[in-house]
């Protein structure tokens, strides 16, 4: 019979205390039949948790302002932790002018400044040439680590929107009305939770 030993540290002075939960149904703790250190959920950089969510809505828009795409929410652990966000989108769009695109947290702008318009003002948000692809929707992504500093339930949003409006942008469809159906594409929102 296999036989279980806690041996002490000769160089510590704390004394470890394994204390049971509050319960009343008997469990079994399993260790791995291996070497090496028990790592706790905790430790920085550990994914805590996963959220995912897709989007197949046909969006067609020549809006100016942004507009809400894809979103999900998380519920952190703990205030300390942060949430890598990526959203990938499937965007076509007219050609010779630009998408905007950016993250959002419970509506506030969170992703990188620096982007220019079309009229010469920086923006919050970031820019994509997508360009002659009337008919052939192609994935872009937007990767954000944030933190929320919150272990209140957060809902993080992809919005975009057009460099000009004569030129509109479509999303999750071809630009073409003819081609509506020629490329079924979708996007993806992932939020993980990540232990800081």
């Amino acid at each position: 019979m296999s036989k279980v030993a806690i041996q002490g540290n000769a160089s510590g002075t704390g004394t470890l205390t394994i204390a049971a939960p509050n319960t009343n149904t008997d469990r079994t703790l399993t260790l791995p039949d291996s070497a090496g250190t028990v790592d706790t959920l905790q430790r920085a950089g550990n994914v805590l948790q996963v959220v995912t969510a897709t989007d197949t809505t046909h969006y067609y828009s020549n809006s100016t302002s942004y507009i809400d795409l894809v979103g999900a929410s998380i519920t952190p652990s703990s205030s300390s932790n942060k949430i890598l966000i990526t959203a990938t989108l499937a965007i076509s769009k007219e050609n010779n002018q630009s998408f905007l695109g950016r993250m959002v947290r419970d509506g506030s702008a969170i992703s990188g400044t620096g982007g220019v318009n079309a009229s010469g003002t920086e923006e919050n948000g970031n820019w994509w040439n997508v360009r002659n692809t009337l008919y052939s929707p192609s994935p872009y992504t937007i990767q954000y680590l944030d933190s929320p500093s919150s272990t209140s339930t957060i809902t993080y949003k992809a919005q975009g929107k057009t460099s000009d409006a004569t030129h509109y942008f479509a999303i999750n469809r071809a630009h073409t009305g003819a081609f509506l159906y020629s490329s079924p594409t979708f996007s993806v929102i992932t939020l993980m939770e990540i232990a800081g």
